[in-house]
């Protein structure tokens, strides 16, 4: 699936969103590395490098997009297939990830809307992610399009300093019974 697409930010900035392509890998190592490095929202923290080789082709329903403002990217957003299984082919999971410099442009929820409407062209109908308890301004985002609390996960992260922080699942419902 191939999304391009120039957005006009709230602060007028422009910005570029794009499927990614294989010349992205070298910045996608870098945008990734920076992005654990400053916030603990991730699954990945920042003991856990990204390289070349963790950047894989994707199954055919998978969609990786990132925002790239002058030519940097500074935002991505993914839906991978939950599993090749035939009853659980209807579901993907959300992955999605703002530098900290370029929080509160509107560039999460520019991403969100575009991974949205690749689900459902891609005949998804169900998009599932795992948040973070204590990131409030994710959990109010998602809720703003639609995603529903499912359920709590008990010490779902476990951070470097052996913190345990719960991870909250929610479910966007697409088509006919969906928003």
């Amino acid at each position: 699936m191939e999304v391009n697409r120039q957005i006009t930010l709230k602060n007028g900035e422009q910005i570029e969103i794009r499927t990614t392509k294989e010349t992205d890998t070298k910045n996608l190592v870098r945008y990734y590395n920076q992005l654990y490095l400053e916030t603990e929202n991730f699954t990945r923290g920042s003991l856990d490098t990204v390289s070349e080789k963790d950047i894989k082709p994707t199954k055919s329903r998978d969609v990786l997009l990132v925002a790239l403002l002058d030519n940097k990217i500074v935002g991505h957003v993914e839906i991978s297939e939950k599993s090749s299984k035939a009853r659980l082919k209807h579901r993907c999971e959300l992955s999605i990830g703002v530098l900290k410099s370029h929080w509160k442009k509107g560039i999460a929820g520019k991403l969100l809307s575009e991974i949205i409407s690749c689900a459902a062209a891609l005949n998804y109908e169900q998009i599932d992610l795992i948040v973070l308890k204590t990131n409030k301004p994710a959990i109010k985002l998602y809720k703003s399009f639609g995603f529903k609390k499912t359920g709590t996960i008990l010490h779902s992260f476990k951070m470097e300093d052996s913190r345990y922080i719960d991870g909250i699942f929610m479910t966007k419902i697409l088509g006919e019974y969906g928003i």
